[in-house]
């Protein structure tokens, strides 16, 4: 009979026991095998893990660390154990861990949490520097619930600490940078709304200048909106740009940027803005500009203004023309300008002074101001010279009639500093066709002012087409007379004089003639003003200067006996030139002419102007021999109290006293007592435009002794006078 499985343990040879139950061997074997696995698993993650995980008892002596302790720290695990922990805290951080850990018991003492919060502080590595790390500490407890040690995992995060204290500090330094800046910045947030529409921004950070300029603390403006600080960023669409800028990530920068503010004091003020993008949000700085605004515009005020009357000057005339002709060629409406010029203002500055012309000047451009229309430019060219642009006229009949208009209402007496004065103008006015050019235009209503003035003055007169007809021809006139003296075309005729006494040639008076292209011979009086308002008359000047002379020269070789006097015309550009001088020494060096066969003609008005260059050149006239006549007496001043003082010769009465010498007394008496004054002078006197023998007739008896006129002789060609010399006159 066999006996029934034992339960009784079974002696091995080392003297242990096993059970003698199959079942209970097989689950020992197991559970051995599970636990040698769940080491080797344990051993596997100790080894290769990153972390440092640590055992400790409560004197915070190490039991136990991971393998990862070299590599962290350089440590080896027996070198740690049975040392304490804390030995290898920085000295900054103990004081923390000591607190933390305190706060740690009493918690688990009193049912809290076992673990600490995220605790980051320094280890000391076995080279004795220190690296940061991060982790938690449990307190473990054993079966009956009482604590029995520590337990710390910690991670290296030296990098990201030592990372964040960089940024720190860089931020430290940004901000300290920021608060000593003079301009305001700020950091804005945006705001949206359901729609994801920027709606307003968020004051995220500022800096110093930011509170004291809107006079508010850092905790006012920190999360406060930025319409509720400056609601005058609405007005100057400023949200909509820091919005697109969002969008867009484009730099804004906005200059002389107008602004109003509650918090600013009253009125506009400018600001210079600068705003970028970084991370979803606005980086703006902002400087406050009204003062360079300010000083900008009154340097712009002095570049486009008058300073006496405060009226646009020509700079910003001929600006505001450009844009009236380029915005008149877009719509189709007309352009005008109007010239004024005062009459007569000089007299107003030769008797009453400069400072009551002034005031004058101040009231005539405050009354042109008041009569014409709102968006009318009035601008002082200078002198007494106004321009009036007016633009967008569908009447061109609206320019004339405001031209009118100034005439009258600057006939009205003027109240300055006490004086009443009356002051008359003359004014031109010019309306723009479709290829007026600035310039252009402001030419033919140059040219219509002095049409004015030659009607009379205190009137208006329009640029129209006969006006234009008679520039465009006085414009060919000059362009053809330019090369005409390089091309020979000038030369020159001689009006005899005769002696009333003998009936012969004594003098003749060279007159320029012009051979024309056409073919035509054309006098002086068709074109001397062209060549006088254009400086041609000096190169000219001087050479009829040298052409006279010549033939002065060759008729006293002609005849010796018998010399002839050639009278040659200068004009006041002329006489007022400083090269005349050296023109006339030129022309008598080259002829070899005496000088005394040389007269220089010049008129009243020439004579008078006086001035350092005109009274030298006349003492030098004098100097050299030459004669000098007073030509067209009688037009200008008519003065003779002069002729004591000058170095004339020669007074030549003008033509326009002969039409009434013999009908009219009063005439009469006037040449009569000329004649007499002059002969007390020593002066010789001609009369020029003698046409009847009754004026020769008349004129030799009153005292007359040369004559000069159609009667004897029109101007001819020089080779004709040696024929006419041979003549005798029919003598009174």
């Amino acid at each position: 009979m066999t006996s029934p499985p034992s339960n009784d343990p079974t002696t091995r040879p080392d003297g242990s026991t096993t059970p003698s139950d199959p079942q209970v061997v097989d689950d020992q074997v197991e559970v051995r095998r599970a636990l040698a696995e769940s080491e080797r698993r344990y051993r596997i993650v100790v080894d290769h893990m990153t972390d440092l995980i640590g055992v400790m008892d409560f004197e915070r002596r190490v039991q136990w660390i991971a393998p990862t302790i070299t590599a962290l720290l350089g440590w080896k695990p027996e070198e740690l154990v049975g040392t304490i922990f804390t030995d290898l805290v920085h000295p900054d951080d103990l004081a923390m861990v000591t607190e933390r850990e305190a706060a740690l018991f009493a918690a688990f003492l009193e049912g809290g949490p076992d673990m600490t919060e995220d605790l980051v502080l320094r280890l000391r590595r076995a080279d004795g520097s220190y690296i940061w790390l991060s982790g938690r500490v449990r307190v473990m407890a054993g079966d009956d619930g009482q604590p029995t040690g520590l337990l710390g995992v910690m991670r290296d995060v030296d990098e990201l600490v030592r990372t964040r204290e960089e940024a720190r500090r860089d931020r430290a330094r940004l901000q300290a940078t920021l608060d000593t800046l003079i301009d305001p910045h700020v950091i804005l947030g945006p705001v949206r709304d359901d729609t994801d529409t920027i709606v307003d921004f968020t004051f995220l950070d500022v800096n110093d200048a930011a509170c004291s300029y809107n006079g508010v603390t850092r905790a006012d403006l920190i999360g406060a909106r930025l319409l509720d600080v400056l609601p005058g960023h609405v007005d100057n669409g400023l949200l909509s740009r820091y919005a697109s800028l969002i969008e867009t990530g484009i730099p804004l920068v906005l200059d002389d940027l107008p602004y109003a503010t509650e918090l600013l004091s009253e009125g506009e003020h400018r600001f210079d803005v600068r705003a970028v993008r970084v991370d979803g949000c606005i980086s703006c700085t902002w400087r406050e500009v009204t003062d360079r605004h300010r000083h900008q515009q009154e340097l712009t005020d002095l570049a486009t203004h008058d300073p006496l009357t405060g009226l646009a000057n020509r700079t910003a005339l001929l600006e505001e023309l450009q844009r009236a002709l380029s915005a008149g060629r877009r719509s189709g409406r007309a352009v005008a300008v109007l010239m004024i010029d005062l009459d007569h203002f000089k007299d107003v500055n030769d008797t009453l002074g400069h400072a009551i012309g002034d005031d004058v000047l101040r009231a005539v451009a405050h009354r042109i101001s008041l009569a014409v229309r709102a968006g009318d430019l009035v601008a002082r060219l200078g002198g007494d010279e106004f321009v009036i642009v007016m633009r967008d006229l569908d009447d061109t009949e609206e320019a004339v009639r405001v031209g009118r208009r100034l005439v009258e209402e600057l006939r009205h007496p003027l109240t300055v500093a006490g004086n009443e004065l009356t002051t008359t103008a003359s004014l031109g006015v010019a309306i723009a066709t479709a290829a007026s050019e600035v310039f252009d235009l402001m030419r033919e209503a140059d040219t219509a002012l002095y049409r004015a003035k030659d009607e009379g003055r205190d009137r208006y007169s329009l640029y129209n087409e006969d006006l234009r007809r008679e520039v465009t021809e006085r414009l060919a006139l000059e362009e053809q007379l330019r090369p005409a003296l390089e091309r020979g075309e000038l030369t020159l005729w001689y009006q005899p004089e005769i002696d009333l006494a003998t009936g012969t040639i004594t003098a003749v008076e060279a007159l320029l003639r012009w051979h024309h292209p056409s073919g035509e011979v054309y006098a002086a009086d068709r074109f001397i003003e062209v060549a006088e308002d254009t400086g041609l008359i000096l190169d000219i000047g001087d050479w009829v200067l040298r052409e006279a002379a010549d033939q002065a020269a060759a008729w006293a070789r002609l005849d010796p006996d018998h010399p002839l006097v050639v009278r040659v015309n200068l004009s006041a550009l002329q006489l007022g030139e400083v090269g005349l001088v050296a023109a006339i020494d030129e022309a008598l060096t080259a002829s070899g002419v005496d000088a005394s066969l040389l007269c220089v003609e010049t008129t009243e008005t020439a004579l008078l102007r006086g001035g350092s260059t005109v009274n030298a050149n006349l003492q030098a006239i004098r100097h050299r021999a030459l004669r000098l006549a007073v030509d067209d007496f009688g037009t200008g001043y008519a003065s003779l109290a002069y002729l004591p003082d000058r170095p004339v010769d020669v007074i030549k009465i003008d033509r326009s006293l002969m039409s009434t010498i013999t009908s009219v007394e009063r005439t009469r008496q006037l040449v009569a007592g000329v004649i007499a004054f002059a002969g007390q002078l020593g002066i010789t006197v001609t009369a020029e435009g003698v046409e009847q023998w009754d004026q020769a007739a008349l004129l030799h008896e009153i005292g007359c002794t040369a004559v000069q006129g159609f009667l004897y002789s029109a101007a001819v060609p020089p080779d004709v006078i040696p024929e006419l010399r041979e003549r005798v006159f029919p003598r009174p």
